[in-house]
């Protein structure tokens, strides 16, 4: 397919486009709640007390966030990158609370949000995963709570409760989420493989597989603008088949079709990976050869004819070569290649080895 992109790399490169929005929203969600413990801490209407446990909590959330986003590498973990991200953000919020006030903290909400991000995993398992750490995490500053009143433990069972409801939401949405993601991106791929498969039949000789016309004109531009960078020449290899008509009229247009196949099969057995193989229509075909000189030319008409004789009594191929030059149109190197066949089959031979 030369340039064309596979269906699967467009899916990949979907995948990972999202996968780069998703890090610039955590990016922006962790060190947003640094700057807003930050300046909750600054307030003067907040405890005393509780000032220097945000700053503390807002000091490791900028320290864990430039090393998850400066040091851990960007393929690390998988699959599980978001929970792991997250699970390191749970801890910080269970110190959070133990530095301000335990299940009573007023800035309880602020250790729902790695739950919450768990939304963007897709994942409703892994949600689950971390709801059931951060229901551990509170349970534990529950039970080291030195006042342990009828108002702790039902503020504790409404912390739990709501945690509950907000690992169910995210959860949920995940999975929303997870399915969306999924089926857009086998839509992608089924997409890009329905243009592929397009742009295939549009630039592909149905009868022997090989490229068309229409390609090749665009071939020729593209590897002359290459060739010209390069300073190195390619060569045009014009090709005639001697004796179709006769087999058409003789054996039938399926001894034909046969032989035509049985053309591009000795190409394709012939050529490089990197030479470009054409069926022009009828009985001409033309070969492009890249970094080739005549004297490589030559002998890959040769090797061609070789294979061409025992194909179909009677057939055969002439041939004929021109190379590029700087400062010389594709079109002028086509048409030179097809004077110099021309003047082969005038010959009634194929040009001289």
């Amino acid at each position: 397919m030369g340039d064309t992109t596979t269906a699967r790399t467009e899916a990949d490169a979907a995948q990972a486009a999202y996968r780069t929005r998703v890090r610039a929203a955590s990016l922006a969600i962790v060190f947003g709640l640094a700057g807003v413990l930050a300046v909750t801490a600054i307030l003067p209407t907040t405890h005393p007390v509780d000032r220097g446990g945000l700053l503390v909590t807002a000091a490791l959330v900028v320290f864990a966030g430039v090393l998850w986003f400066g040091l851990v590498p960007k393929d690390a973990f998988g699959p599980g990158r978001i929970l792991v991200a997250a699970a390191i953000a749970q801890g910080v919020m269970v110190l959070m609370l133990g530095f301000t006030s335990g299940v009573r903290s007023p800035y309880f909400p602020y250790y729902l949000l790695p739950v919450l991000v768990m939304i963007l995993s897709g994942s409703p398992r892994q949600s689950v995963v971390l709801g059931a750490l951060s229901a551990a995490g509170l349970l534990g500053i529950a039970l080291s709570d030195p006042v342990r009143d009828d108002v702790a433990r039902d503020l504790a069972v409404t912390r739990l409760f709501e945690l509950a409801t907000m690992t169910f939401f995210a959860a949920t949405t995940a999975m929303a989420t997870g399915a969306t993601r999924a089926a857009l991106a086998k839509r992608t791929e089924t997409l890009a493989t329905e243009r592929e498969e397009a742009f295939q039949m549009a630039i592909t000789d149905e009868l022997t597989g090989l490229y068309n016309r229409h390609y090749l004109r665009e071939e020729l531009r593209r590897m002359s603008a290459h060739a010209g960078r390069r300073d190195r020449p390619f060569a045009v290899v014009s090709l005639d088949v001697d004796g179709l008509k006769k087999l058409n009229d003789t054996r039938g247009h399926q001894a034909g079709d046969d032989l035509l196949r049985g053309i591009g099969d000795a190409l394709r057995a012939v050529l490089r990976g990197e030479d470009v193989a054409v069926r022009i229509g009828g009985d001409e075909f033309v070969v492009v050869l890249p970094d080739a000189d005549r004297a490589e030319a030559l002998k890959v008409a040769h090797r061609i004819r070789q294979r061409v004789a025992g194909l179909a009594e009677g057939a055969g191929i002439s041939s004929g070569i021109a190379v590029w030059r700087r400062g010389l149109d594709p079109e002028d190197v086509l048409r030179e290649a097809d004077r110099d066949v021309y003047r082969a089959k005038a010959a009634r031979s194929p040009v001289a080895d």
